[in-house]
């Protein structure tokens, strides 16, 4: 009888429990009779990584040193902010963040970042992959977020062919640097690389002739129409046989006073055919490179050509990849920007603490937000500034998809008017 009794008492403690949660769960999305707030709801993070896609003519290959590394989702770290742009959560990962059987949030507006890990330069280990998204947490609702983490890395993906690895000793350096990072690609190591976005890469190819022993040295750059490489840019180096037979130099005689050096070899600009396979925005380019040297493209220039006029207005630079410079010789009177976007409306802006049209010379109580942000203020009689408004760019690529134009208007103490706009497509 008392096992019976005991039976009875454990399965109605059990039931208390199951009641206590569920009326808990109530409470927290507000429809408790003690809650009641209707202000909090429950966000659900689905998140997936997907790696880019190229075709047959891709980067997919049976050996590990041609195969893309793609992150796993669990190990993605997650933040989320706020509507001012605050850090409300930090999750180390994905999987962290699943541990949270609800994750509760205050109804508003949230931006989440899901990220790998640092943004290398350039790497053969380390991939970029990151999500940024915003989204909407209503009072008493599940809000249901289901991305993916994309590459944002460029690639280059060398091909070394027989012809190429017959003709050269194996101490052979392929180097890549796009000015901020640089790696040294040898024998053995891994054919991809991954490159940061930004400006123009250039790559460096030392190699040795196996019968002159003559060092070849040859440089070219990769880049788009405007100078730049994006991110799931593709670039297949494929470095080819050598053009013409090399014909070894007669014997060198015996050197008749050995405290005499030896004049050290002149590297050549070598023999062997570069083809680079440039896929850029889905459109595939082919690219060859003569023996002799060049680029695998071109830079861009900047409107702004020839010297400076006394008095003139100048300003150069785009403010995101590079400082956009104004000179003011006669002084700055006022430095008008107006903010024209679909995707920051004056209440998206007003929710940051920022409005769609500021001076910079007198911004009032916008000032730290502006200055946070890249803004120059308080540049009154100023004859020189330069700033960089990157920061813009992930909050517009979490907004969405669109075009958003900051139109400057720079006015001097003469009267003197020069406009500009500066663009962000996302």
């Amino acid at each position: 009888m008392m096992k019976y009794r005991y039976t009875y008492y454990v399965l109605l403690c059990l039931t208390l429990v199951g009641l206590a949660s569920c009326e808990m769960k109530d409470e927290l999305l507000g429809k408790g009779e003690q809650g009641g707030s209707g202000e909090v709801g429950v966000l659900d993070l689905k998140l997936k990584v997907v790696p880019p896609s190229y075709g047959n003519g891709g980067v997919s290959s049976k050996s590990s040193s041609t195969e893309l590394i793609v992150p796993k989702a669990e190990d993605m770290i997650v933040k989320v902010f706020n509507a001012s742009m605050e850090l409300q959560d930090y999750f180390e990962s994905y999987a962290d963040y699943l541990k949270e059987s609800q994750y509760v949030l205050e109804q508003g507006t949230y931006y989440i970042e899901a990220y790998s890990g640092d943004n290398y330069e350039v790497t053969s280990e380390y991939p970029y992959y990151e999500l940024l998204d915003t989204c909407v947490i209503k009072a008493k609702e599940v809000t249901l977020v289901d991305k993916a983490c994309e590459l944002q890395s460029a690639i280059l993906y060398l091909t070394l062919s027989e012809e190429f690895l017959n003709a050269c000793k194996d101490d052979y350096a392929i180097t890549i640097t796009n000015g901020s990072g640089v790696l040294s690609v040898g024998k053995g190591d891994a054919r991809i690389v991954y490159i940061r976005p930004g400006m123009k890469t250039t790559v460096t190819i030392r190699a040795t002739e196996k019968i002159t022993g003559k060092p070849v040295i040859r440089t070219f750059g990769l880049a788009d129409s405007e100078g730049k490489i994006n991110s799931q840019d593709l670039f297949r180096i494929e470095i080819k046989d050598l053009e013409e037979e090399i014909v070894p130099d007669e014997p060198e005689k015996p050197n008749p006073d050995p405290d005499d050096p030896d004049n050290p070899e002149k590297p050549t600009n070598g023999n062997f055919t570069i083809k680079v396979d440039v896929t850029l925005n889905e459109t595939p380019i082919d690219i060859t490179v003569p023996s002799g040297g060049g680029n695998g493209g071109s830079t861009g220039g900047d409107d702004n050509t020839g010297g400076e006029t006394d008095g003139v207005i100048s300003i150069k630079g785009d403010a995101i990849n590079t400082d956009l410079v104004v000179s003011v010789p006669n002084g700055i009177s006022s430095f008008r920007v107006i903010i024209d976007s679909p995707l920051l409306p004056e209440s998206e802006l007003q929710g940051i603490g920022l409005t769609s049209d500021f001076d910079l010379v007198s911004p009032g109580g916008y000032a730290d937000k502006l200055s946070g942000l890249g803004f120059p203020v308080h540049i009154g009689g100023e004859t020189s500034v330069s700033f960089n408004i990157s920061q813009f760019v992930p909050m517009l690529q979490i907004l969405g998809s669109g075009t958003s134009n900051f139109h400057l208007t720079v006015t001097d103490s003469k009267g003197n008017t020069k406009t500009h706009t500066i663009t962000i497509t996302t």
